[in-house]
């Protein structure tokens, strides 16, 4: 009979590692933080597809705004149009920078060609929110592969949860005995 068995099996009793447990912590707050971030900037895409109302824009400045994102080892410019309009609802003049609530960073061919549409000078249609004017989009459309945006954070949601579960059960190999 296996003394660290109540029942006699000779499954061994997995004792929890409370390191991995408590190293999983953060890292779950952080994943379900980025998943909550995407969710939200899904919802607001949508909400503007829906809701907001369609009217005159100027552009005002359009140009290609990069950024250098450093991770230990790498970096990785990322590549967003910025483009700032003007447009008036019912006689007020707002201002908005706003592009899409769904602009990850691309390939600076696609930002350029993004920027070369809305030519400082041109007018566009933007999309105003009619419960709050001063929020606008000029790009209403959801993305044809929005769910392609959500992979990263479901990743990390999914080694969170198995590596909160690992420290909580017990990784394979660690036993009480």
């Amino acid at each position: 009979m296996n003394a660290s068995s109540p029942r006699g099996n000779d499954k061994p009793v997995r004792k929890p590692n409370w390191e991995i447990f408590i190293f999983s912590i953060p890292f779950a707050c952080f994943s379900l933080y980025m998943s909550y971030g995407f969710y939200l900037s899904y919802q607001e895409q949508q909400h503007a597809s829906a809701d907001f109302m369609p009217v005159t824009a100027t552009i005002l400045a359009s140009q290609v705004h990069t950024t250098m994102h450093s991770n230990p080892g790498s970096s990785t410019r990322v590549h967003r149009p910025r483009i700032v309009y003007q447009y008036q609802v019912d006689g007020r003049t707002y201002r908005s920078g706003q592009f899409s609530y769904f602009s990850s960073g691309q390939d600076k061919e696609i930002v350029q060609a993004i920027v070369d549409r809305y030519p400082p000078g041109s007018t566009h249609h933007a999309y105003y929110n009619p419960a709050n004017p001063s929020e606008a989009v000029l790009n209403r459309a959801m993305p044809s592969a929005w769910w392609k945006h959500f992979w990263f954070p479901a990743i990390f949601l999914a080694v969170s949860a198995l590596s909160l579960f690992a420290g909580w059960k017990g990784w394979p190999g660690k036993t009480q005995g």
